[in-house]
């Protein structure tokens, strides 16, 4: 039998919670979001598929269980769309974080028991800084990584610029503008603005476009965009007077490690540079 591992990693940019609790009824509180999609990663063949999703859901009945449940599920392009769900999961609450747990549970499939176990469950509600909070699960269930990144992520922290051609580098250190990731599944892309760039104190503050970035998961750490080569747009435009090459970007799954992105960037008045941006949620 065919065993799979399916990896959610949600960055909330939609986040809604509820409450509820009646009589002598247990009190709960739901965790959602939407604006993701399925990557589908085979392990032996390392190829990864595309797919649509609808809403991830984590329910936490206090003093019993957390049940996650994922719509629109699905493995590949010929296996049936529906609700995964997986209940019976201990959870713990620290400070405004949530870790869930799990081993050897039959999910459910469209309300029927599914023809696969997870083996372990690893789940995590990060509170975020530039978003309402940051969601990161990990289902073990054999030769397939399933991850559910968001279509978009904001991002933000500080940026080191580096004069290359300097004889003595000397960092300069820039508040990093809002950094927003748009990602386009059935393109293998993804868009970065940059709002507000400003990389030299003789540079104004651009609204900056890095387009088709070639987007990759990297396992179960989170993903990679890079470019060799590109012209920045600025209001849909090509912006040939900076020139960008060997951008890369390494997204972390886990909210308490920043992530980096690097390039460089030419312009003829103001020189070559090396951009390196630590980055957090």
């Amino acid at each position: 039998m065919k065993i799979i591992k399916i990896l959610s990693i949600i960055a909330l940019t939609s986040l809604s919670i509820s409450s509820c609790g009646v009589g002598n009824e247990p009190s709960y509180e739901t965790f959602g979001t939407r604006g993701l999609f399925l990557a589908v990663t085979e392990t032996d063949h390392y190829t990864t598929s595309f797919f649509e999703c609808g809403d991830a859901t984590f329910k936490v009945i206090f003093g019993d269980q957390a049940q996650y449940s994922l719509a629109d599920f699905r493995l590949n392009a010929y296996s049936t769309q529906g609700l995964l769900q997986v209940e019976k999961l201990k959870y713990e609450i620290n400070d405004d974080n949530l870790k869930f747990k799990g081993e050897n549970i039959t999910p459910l499939f469209n309300g029927s028991s599914a023809p696969y176990t997870v083996n372990n469950f690893d789940g995590k509600i990060y509170k975020g800084k530039n978003i309402s909070m940051f969601f990161h699960t990990v289902i073990d269930l054999g030769d397939y990584i399933v991850s559910t990144p968001y279509k978009e992520y904001v991002l933000s922290g500080q940026t080191k610029v580096i004069e290359s051609e300097a004889e003595i580098p000397m960092p300069q250190l820039f508040d990093t503008p809002i950094y927003h990731i748009t990602v386009y599944p059935n393109k293998s892309k993804a868009d970065l603005e940059i709002k507000g760039a400003k990389f030299h104190e003789k540079m104004p503050a651009l609204n900056m476009v890095f387009p088709d970035l070639d987007f990759r998961i990297s396992g179960t750490e989170g993903f990679e965009l890079e470019s060799e080569s590109l012209t920045p747009t600025i209001g849909g435009k090509p912006f040939p007077n900076y020139q960008v090459t060997e951008a890369y970007l390494n997204f972390k799954n886990d909210a308490t490690v920043p992530s980096t992105f690097r390039f460089n960037l030419y312009n003829e008045k103001l020189g070559s540079y090396q951009v390196i941006a630590t980055l957090n949620y």
